[in-house]
């Protein structure tokens, strides 16, 4: 079987690729010891490239387009697929959203709050001296970079 890594469609999405790897591993672009992949190097690769890639092993790329014509597979653009999710017994979709976020709130930042129907109450902080770090970044004008929360 001959197969590709792919992380983006086209060559030219490289950039962006390092880009949303450094939003994920909250790091920057200049950083010389953050995660990277080859650049240009994880795309869709076309047929005539594969076989270019795979020229020494010619039945490699065969017996991939072999598999693929006995797979059945359609898939329908234009439209949103989300997996159905049903929530514990008690819950709403919405409800249960809430209390996850409660919960992330407490073990990530310290903060003991419960969900109220569309709001957040908090009831205790564990460590109030973070709390003028979480005020100052809300108080941040829009756009700046700022986040409501710190990132430890």
């Amino acid at each position: 079987m001959a197969t590709n890594d792919v992380h983006y469609v086209e060559k030219g999405h490289s950039h962006s690729h390092d880009a949303l790897i450094c939003i994920g591993t909250q790091t920057l672009l200049s950083d010389t010891k953050r995660m990277r992949y080859v650049p240009e190097q994880f795309y869709l690769r076309s047929a005539n490239e594969m076989k270019a890639l795979f020229s020494e092993v010619p039945d490699a790329v065969r017996n991939t387009l072999e598999v693929a014509e006995k797979c059945n597979l359609e898939i329908e653009f234009g439209r949103l697929h989300y997996p159905a999710f049903s929530p514990p017994e008690h819950f709403t979709r919405e409800g249960y959203l809430r209390r996850l976020l409660a919960e992330g709130l407490r073990k990530r930042y310290g903060l003991h709050a419960r969900a109220e129907g569309q709001e957040f109450v908090v009831e205790r902080i564990e460590d109030p001296r973070r709390l003028p770090t979480y005020v100052a970044q809300a108080s941040q004008p829009a756009g700046s970079g700022a986040s409501l929360l710190p990132i430890p």
